[in-house]
């Protein structure tokens, strides 16, 4: 049987004015203890447009005071309070398994053609997400904050907008205290790789955002920086509960981290 104790320490938190104090659990099983700092956060697919920023939010803003990434590759970062984790993502037995952070930020994703094909793509945008949602729930993450996609439909005929709806039903059936899923739309934003079609669209949406208002409005492109800030301001707004956030609500909420942090 696991027993739990607790501890209680003063942790500084980083760009932080007070100095608040933190519970720590301390899992204790045969031959092994670890400890849980309740307000650290892992990110999933930190090397992607919106992963990327997000990981520059939570590095400089002191909203934890450890991260976790998961990566296939060291090297993302050299930030103090960051921490990597190499994995290999088809093998569960790679997870890292002494952390158990109270947050748990999702940005995994590629392209039917980046994969080559649908069964790979459905591998990476549905199956990695699942079984790593199910890993750090069975640690103790209370909360966990997906990217989607606008026009997620388990039903849809389009299978990109399928198996994202797929993924959404699946992680909602996992029992998380808490789900945020947000639906970005068309992404802007600086990508280390060129494709030409993707580049031409960005810019043609650019050009017409005065366009889409009324029902057409959660189809404006929205920005990397946009997205990774409202999921980290509708993660602190809604701690438990199932919030999803279409793309138009995405920018609103950033506006109000942006203030919450100045």
């Amino acid at each position: 049987m696991v027993k739990l104790c607790k501890a209680r320490l003063t942790a500084r938190l980083v760009s932080a004015q007070t100095e608040p104090i933190l519970t720590v659990l301390m899992r204790v099983s045969p031959g092994k203890a670890t400890f849980v700092h309740m307000n650290e956060a892992v990110i999933i697919g930190a090397t992607g447009l919106v992963g990327k920023a997000l990981l520059a939010h939570l590095e400089n803003d002191g909203e934890y005071t450890r991260i976790h990434l998961i990566v296939r590759r060291k090297g993302i970062s050299k930030h103090p309070k960051t921490i990597e984790h190499v994995v290999d993502f088809d093998d569960a037995r790679s997870f890292p398994t002494q952390i158990a952070p109270r947050h748990v930020y999702c940005c995994l994703g590629t392209t039917i053609k980046k994969a080559g094909s649908q069964e790979a793509f459905k591998r990476v945008d549905h199956d990695y997400v699942i079984a790593l949602a199910e890993h750090f729930l069975a640690l103790g993450a209370q909360h966990f904050a997906v990217v989607s996609a606008v026009g997620t439909d388990e039903s849809a005929r389009i299978f990109y907008s399928k198996v994202k709806g797929q993924m959404e039903h699946a992680l909602r059936a996992l029992g998380y205290a808490g789900i945020t899923i947000v639906r970005p739309s068309l992404l802007g934003g600086k990508r280390d790789e060129f494709r030409f079609g993707e580049r031409l669209s960005i810019a043609a949406f650019a050009l017409l955002q005065w366009a889409f208002v009324g029902a057409l409005r959660r189809y404006r492109m929205v920005y990397d920086h946009e997205v990774a800030a409202a999921m980290v301001e509708a993660v602190n707004k809604h701690p438990t509960g199932e919030g999803i956030f279409e793309s138009e609500m995405l920018p609103p909420l950033a506006v109000a981290y942006r203030k919450r942090m100045a």
